[in-house]
């Protein structure tokens, strides 16, 4: 299952650095500045052991990260587990204590809500066939605490949950607790003690997370898996059909980026990459203007990655590109894996192939834009009952630069937040398709 990509502000540009504390894969004599480098989370001379199966990972507002297995794709496991990693004060994160939960939270759904707590929906009620769960799991930061909100009308395993403007949470999808996949959303109010009533759409959703991005008008628009994207009223249900993929197979376990956004916010542009199997390469675009509610569009071919991938991560950084991390050719296939990083640029239109990872990021990994603007990824299950323990940070080329003798240094980093913060505006001029 995938992930929606995760994005921070260009605050994240002046937070202490915290790679330099990491032990690197390999020496490299240069080239940082250009490609980034890998490097591995260590204890002592051993790299770091992940103790759960890493399914879902959000960044709080702390600077922290939950992380959630439950069941750990194991219908045998007895744990139902999760962990929190402080990089402050456990920068290799080889002190992580597992919790055992109360509740299967495997294949959930995560959203923020506006104090910094997280919303946890959903999750596994049997195995094979999968049902799911109508839990609403509180985690709360400042108390570290996992506590029981209030139920969801429908189980849902597999859904998507997407933040709305006023703080609320807007869920969508999954089984439901006789297999049947939910055709009803909900709404969890900011402070996450109820859900409204639920809303049957006139469509029924894609099983396998469908990718939701939030609009300027309050809409969300559903840009994959199906071929077929639509755009939502949350409130109401109403659906209207946007337009349907270049791509004529399925993008399930595929990435989607909402692009950023530039003010006044009269137009939005997505960007769909990778999926389907055997993998695709090809990535396309779609922009939706305020003159058509950002309800239509045409989605265009972009150029391709230089892998495919499925069960692949995307991340925004803050300078507006689009990392792709992870994925494979085939299927949980580690031979033919992408270890690869590739970057989008928006405004010219290209990718560029970078540094190399040392571990193959299959089915059940995620990625992470950090405080410190590195990203952090970690697990991969392409079997039950077995995962990759190994974490990785992909530290950007825009943290290195060249001295006056030419040698890659690390770049210098203002000694604090500017007065007034500002979007990366050289990012925010639209593609002309």
């Amino acid at each position: 299952m995938k992930r929606h990509a995760a994005a921070v502000s260009s605050t994240a540009f002046f937070v202490t650095v915290l790679c330099l504390l990491i032990a690197p894969d390999r020496a490299e004599a240069a080239g940082e500045n250009v490609s980034g480098r890998w490097i591995t989370l260590m204890n002592g001379g051993s790299p770091s052991v992940m103790p759960i199966n890493p399914v879902h990972a959000a960044l709080l507002n702390n600077g922290q990260v939950v992380i959630v297995g439950g069941s750990e794709n194991d219908p045998t496991n007895k744990r139902k587990v999760a962990t929190v990693w402080n990089p402050a004060t456990d920068p290799q994160a080889s002190h992580l204590t597992v919790r055992n939960l109360a509740w299967d939270l495997f294949c959930n759904a995560m959203s923020h809500l506006p104090d910094g707590r997280v919303a946890i929906v959903g999750g596994t009620g049997q195995y094979d066939p999968f049902h799911g769960i109508n839990n609403t799991i509180i985690y709360d930061p400042a108390a570290d605490t996992f506590t029981q909100g209030p139920s969801m009308a429908d189980a849902r395993w597999y859904p998507t949950s997407t933040a709305l403007g006023d703080g609320r949470t807007h869920t969508i999808g999954g089984y439901t607790d006789s297999g049947a996949v939910s055709r009803r959303t909900e709404i969890l109010d900011a402070l996450g003690m109820s859900w409204t009533l639920p809303k049957t759409l006139p469509f029924t959703p894609n099983i396998n997370y469908p990718r939701g991005h939030l609009m300027p008008n309050g809409r969300i628009f559903y840009s994959a898996p199906d071929r077929v994207t639509r755009s939502v009223v949350p409130t109401t249900g109403q659906s209207t059909t946007v337009a349907s993929h270049v791509y004529a197979g399925s993008r399930k376990f595929g990435s989607a980026v909402l692009l950023p956004l530039a003010a006044p916010y009269n137009a939005a542009s997505v960007l769909v990459m990778g999926g389907g199997s055997t993998a695709t390469k090809s990535v396309e675009r779609i922009t939706l203007n305020a003159a058509s509610n950002f309800s239509a569009g045409t989605w265009r071919n972009v150029p391709f990655m230089a892998n495919a991938r499925i069960e692949m991560n995307a991340t925004l950084l803050p300078t507006g590109e689009v990392l792709a991390t992870g994925g494979s050719a085939r299927d949980n296939v580690a031979t033919t894996a992408a270890r690869a990083a590739e970057v989008y640029n928006p405004v010219t239109n290209r990718w560029r192939t970078l540094a190399v990872a040392r571990y193959p990021r299959l089915y059940h990994s995620v990625a992470l834009l950090m405080p410190d603007a590195t990203v952090w990824t970690a697990g991969s299950n392409p079997a039950r009952r077995t995962y990759d323990t190994h974490m990785e940070i992909f530290q950007p080329s825009y943290l290195f630069t060249t001295n006056t003798a030419g040698q890659v240094v690390p770049a210098p980093r203002p000694p604090g937040p500017p007065s007034v913060l500002l979007p990366p505006t050289s990012l925010m001029v639209p593609f002309s398709t």
